[in-house]
């Protein structure tokens, strides 16, 4: 399964202890093939194919064997599962944020109708009784803005 996330996870203490034994070369292949995988969902099992993918061509007997028992072999393709467990993650996190963002939206729908109906109805009530009395009141005060000074229009700064 590819995925849709331009990137993955990287632990540094578990890449660290996973590398143990591995020389430059090998640590290189095996991260260009866990980019490969994450990419598209899955790296080739064919030694060629992964060389070209890593620019290790040609591969060495013994960069192959120390990359490729890091990965489960499936027919012609390999997964590496401590990154699919991550994937997984990944897009749990994902649905999990999808669907609280659709029901904060919905939520604020709701409250958006609620608003418009209580509008209408304050409006009709408004129409029907007319009070003719007026009593006099002076705008309200704005608020004192604190660690600062008030500008006028004549001290802007452009």
């Amino acid at each position: 399964m590819a995925t849709n996330y331009p990137w993955f996870p990287f632990y540094a203490a578990d890449w660290t202890l996973s590398v143990v034994g591995m020389n430059a070369t090998q640590r290189g292949i095996y991260i260009s093939l866990l980019a490969y995988q994450w990419a598209n969902g899955y790296a080739p099992a064919m030694r060629e194919q992964c060389a070209r993918i890593a620019g290790a061509h040609p591969m060495q007997d013994e960069d192959w064997d120390a990359v490729r028992v890091k990965f489960a072999v499936e027919g012609d393709r390999m997964r590496n599962l401590r990154l699919e467990e991550c994937r997984g993650v990944c897009k749990s996190r994902s649905d999990n944020a999808k669907r609280a963002a659709a029901a904060s939206w919905e939520k604020r729908a709701h409250s958006d109708r609620n608003a418009t109906a209580m509008h209408s109805q304050s409006d009709g009530n408004a129409s029907q009784s007319h009070s003719h009395s007026h009593i006099s009141q002076s705008p309200p005060t704005p608020p004192s803005r604190k660690g600062g000074r008030r500008r006028g229009n004549d001290s802007l700064p452009f």
